[in-house]
């Protein structure tokens, strides 16, 4: 057999695997059952897009489209139950308790200003506070009167469960 010979019939070979039947049939069948599991994997996905907040949000505050994001959730018949991006207004709802930041934004949680009563109370600390006070936290507000130079009386909570909307830290010397 010539070189020349040699290489034609290897070439054939090679074609031949092309148009071999069982090869066609083989992809043809990872073609099907790709697109068959892909298939049945969207049928039975019944996930949702609900909106989780961004960051922590506050009571009294406006929540916009921009202060959370949407999040594919499978929630099945509680769907109702949370804020969908069609939900929120232009103007944005009113937060009426804390949401941690990436939580599911409960419809529950969001209304109007009407009834909701709030007071907004600013306080110069001695001290820092604990690194678990975060934006969103409760806090219990005490106080103590001075009765005389350097004594007090007994601290009294002023203000129960407050909840902590910013936290400015004092960068001057």
């Amino acid at each position: 057999m010539s070189p020349s010979s040699h290489s034609r019939s290897a070439a054939r070979k090679k074609k031949a695997v092309w148009l071999d039947p069982r090869f066609a049939i083989g992809v043809f069948l990872v073609f099907i059952s790709v697109a068959g599991v892909v298939s049945i994997v969207a049928a039975a996905d019944s996930s949702i897009s609900v909106m989780a907040a961004r960051e922590p949000i506050v009571p009294g505050q406006t929540v916009t489209a921009a202060d959370v994001i949407p999040t594919q959730v499978n929630v099945g018949s509680a769907a109702e139950l949370y804020v969908v991006d069609t939900d929120i207004p232009e103007g944005g709802l009113v937060a009426t308790r804390s949401i941690a930041a990436g939580e599911l934004v409960p419809l529950s949680a969001m209304g109007t200003l009407d009834g909701l009563q709030l007071t907004a109370l600013v306080l110069t600390l001695e001290s820092r506070l604990p690194e678990s006070v975060t934006v969103g936290s409760r806090v219990d507000i005490w106080s103590s009167s001075e009765i005389g130079s350097g004594t007090f009386e007994a601290p009294t909570v002023v203000v129960p469960g407050a909840i902590v909307v910013r936290l400015v830290e004092d960068d001057s010397l």
